[in-house]
């Protein structure tokens, strides 16, 4: 599963780049872009597809869209613009100059690099995540690994000049967005049961509304050429102190029922893996606040 996973996540975008290198010249180079999808899907499909079953035929049609859908992002992602007009380059440079404003500080952006990857690692490794057998968890457990992946990777392309950059970040922030709202759906479905069983629960269900509330003005914040970035640094710096909070009254209170476990003793004790999978998603969001608060370079302006 390891080896899967690095292959999906690492080998694949390696190998885009290198073919969007070889075609960056081509006249129809988006074309070929559409192509090499194709032949990642048949390399990765093909020879499974030819001894499938009924029964499994439904999940290699879905990994096979899961591919193409992975492999042509990278391929869009790495074309490299075409020459623009000075009009063009003037209206892209200001574009540059807000993005560059939260990558500027090197010292910044080596922080929201561990803390990002740290909680990928987090999210990789437990197997909730990869239990893709349907959309809805897809969405809540396994969506969050992909945004926190995007927000690496603009980090990571701080000196870089592809289409589509100046989205990556806000298309962490939507994935974020829309894995809250699916798990707040999900509650709802289960509030009978969970207030039958943990009489607090509607102070956790209030915690998950306003991080779902502040999700979405971090969102915000970051569209709009980062006109509102005052928005993305204090939705950010409001989703840490909710969820240290949050963490905090489930410590604190039996009603976080997750938090807690029985010992070999029969006691009551607490679930420290819980705790540290908590602590790990609020650093991630630390790195996501302390990118705003950089101060104007004259360079920059």
């Amino acid at each position: 599963m390891l080896f899967i996973i690095l292959w999906v996540l690492v080998a694949i975008p390696v190998y885009c780049f290198r073919y969007c290198k070889l075609i960056r010249q081509e006249k129809h180079k988006f074309l070929f872009g559409f192509y090499n999808p194709f032949v990642v899907v048949l390399c990765h499909i093909g020879p499974f597809i030819i001894s499938a079953g009924p029964s499994s035929l439904n999940v290699i049609i879905k990994i096979a869209i899961f591919l193409f859908v992975w492999a042509l992002f990278w391929n869009v992602l790495l074309f490299k613009p075409r020459e623009k007009s000075c009009e063009e380059s003037e209206q892209l440079s200001e574009k540059k100059t807000e993005t560059s404003l939260l990558l500027q500080n090197k010292t910044k952006n080596i922080i929201a690099i561990c803390f990002t990857s740290l909680y990928m690692i987090n999210l990789a490794t437990d197997s909730v995540t990869w239990q893709l057998y349907s959309l809805s968890n897809f969405l809540i457990y396994t969506l969050p690994l992909f945004s926190a992946g995007l927000f690496l990777l603009f980090l990571l392309l701080k000196n870089a000049n592809y289409i589509f950059k100046i989205w990556l970040l806000p298309m962490a922030l939507a994935g974020e967005l829309i894995s809250g709202l699916f798990s707040i759906c999900s509650s709802l479905r289960n509030m009978d049961i969970q207030l039958k069983y943990i009489p607090l629960y509607p102070v956790n269900f209030a915690f998950s509304c306003l991080m779902v509330i502040l999700s979405a003005i971090m969102f915000t914040g970051a569209l709009f050429n980062f006109k509102y970035i005052n928005l993305l640094k204090y939705g950010a710096l409001g989703y840490v102190i909710l969820s240290v909070g949050l963490l905090i009254f489930n410590m604190i209170n039996v009603g976080g029922i997750a938090y807690h476990q029985i010992d070999l003793n029969g006691t009551l004790a607490l679930n420290t893996s819980v705790v540290i999978r908590s602590l790990i998603r609020a650093s991630y969001f630390i790195g996501i606040f302390i990118l705003p608060t950089n101060k104007r370079n004259k360079d920059l302006v």
